[in-house]
């Protein structure tokens, strides 16, 4: 089936971007290379030798509004920055295609083999300065369908982070490149990452920020984490579906690209629960299960993990943190009443709400935590209200979106 289709500039060829289809990709010929003026399906594309084509993911679309020399443009800076690669082709991540014409930053890239059968150099997509998730050179790639399936016979070529933020982690050596529908240019792949290490490399949980005349880049932040990690449950390995974006790490571009929903299941086949720090009115604490990916009903989501981004501590170290999505079932001790529970919800016991405590997942109550929340806050404190001096805004923003986290509903 054709995939790709020839546009107004002769060496890019576009692939659909309709619905389901999100982003784009594109392949460009190489530049000594006759265009073949048809269209070319995606194994043709990956594997002819005589094309050395490339693919170039992006959350914008690249036809340029149909224009020849706009696409020309783009794809000439595109050969000017894989001129210096120490590969003829390649696969690369772009959130905004005019960055290739302004200037050579790293950029996430894959370098492929002349065949397409192989990754040649790594990939190594920046998530924070601490943190990359990384493709090793060696492993095996093939088309199936509308996807490029990756692989290894040998651990020590893996999909993996990589840097000081890196969390404890299974070896993963197989995973998939989908070239359609709501994962195209999501690398996919399924992991156990260590419970401690959540908290530890990850900072599961929350953060706000706040302006500081006094403190270091004006900032103070605070981190509030979701559960404890301590104790037998610290060695826990927690099952992970994981969607990477390289080129929109934070869902700043469309939903939730990049994420690493919860499959419900540790490593040895336990539940995976968290043993959170909400309390109810009376002191007891929360349970939280995540419902897993594939465990949802009707109106339920699959609970999960997307980044978040801090303040810049220095030009070589960056905040971040990983905060909830989805939803979790929540359990408690019960209240006198033997049915339901009490959860706090501020930093005074007259502020809670009644839930109906438990672990089903169609009878208990569920937090939903929703990301992309405000966190920043321009003014901290507030400013105190005076019947002597000027009268406060009634409707300036308390938080704003500056910097972001996840709110529970």
């Amino acid at each position: 089936m054709s995939f790709f289709t020839p546009q107004a500039f002769k060496s890019l060829y576009l692939a659909a971007d309709s619905a389901p289809n999100v982003g784009s990709v594109a392949f460009v010929l190489a530049e000594c290379v006759a265009a073949p003026g048809t269209a070319i399906d995606l194994d043709t594309a990956l594997t002819q030798t005589k094309l050395e084509g490339s693919f170039i993911f992006s959350p914008q679309p690249l036809d340029f509004g149909g224009s020849a020399s706009a696409q020309k443009a783009f794809v000439e800076a595109f050969w000017a920055y894989l001129a210096p690669q120490p590969v003829r082709r390649g696969m690369l991540w772009l959130a905004d295609p005019s960055v290739l014409s302004e200037q050579r930053p790293t950029l996430p890239f894959l370098g492929l083999s002349g065949d397409g059968g192989s990754v040649d150099t790594a990939l190594t997509a920046p998530i924070t300065l601490s943190l990359s998730l990384s493709v090793s050179s060696g492993m095996m790639l093939s088309v199936s369908g509308d996807t490029v399936a990756i692989s290894s016979r040998q651990p020590q070529f893996a999909i993996a982070f990589t840097g000081p933020g890196a969390p404890d982690m299974s070896i993963v050596t197989t995973g998939t490149l989908p070239f359609s529908g709501a994962e195209r240019g999501c690398l996919t792949f399924d992991a156990f990452i260590g419970r401690q290490s959540l908290n530890d490399d990850w900072q599961l949980g929350f953060h706000f920020v706040f302006a500081e005349a006094g403190a270091p880049e004006g900032l103070i932040s605070e981190w509030l984490p979701l559960a404890d990690a301590s104790g037998p449950i610290a060695a826990d390995m927690i099952g992970f579906a994981l969607n990477i974006d390289p080129a929109d790490p934070y869902n700043d571009h469309n939903p939730l690209r990049t994420v690493m929903l919860f499959t419900g299941t540790n490593q040895h086949g336990e539940k995976t629960i968290f043993a959170s720090y909400y309390r109810t009115i009376a002191g007891a604490p929360l349970t939280l299960t995540p419902i897993g990916t594939g465990q949802t009903t009707a109106k339920q989501q699959p609970g999960g993990l997307v980044f978040a981004l801090g303040q810049r501590v220095s030009a070589q170290q960056e905040e971040f943190h990983v905060c909830p999505i989805g939803d979790f079932v929540a359990d408690a001790a019960y209240s006198p009443d033997g049915k339901t529970s009490d959860l706090l919800c501020g930093i005074q016991g007259t502020e809670y709400f009644n839930f109906t405590p438990g672990n089903s997942v169609t009878s208990a109550a569920r937090l939903r935590f929703k990301s992309r929340q405000p966190a920043f806050a321009p003014k901290f404190p507030p400013p105190t209200s005076s019947p002597v001096g000027p009268p406060s805004d009634p409707t300036a923003t308390l938080l704003d979106p500056t910097y972001m986290t996840a709110w529970a509903t």
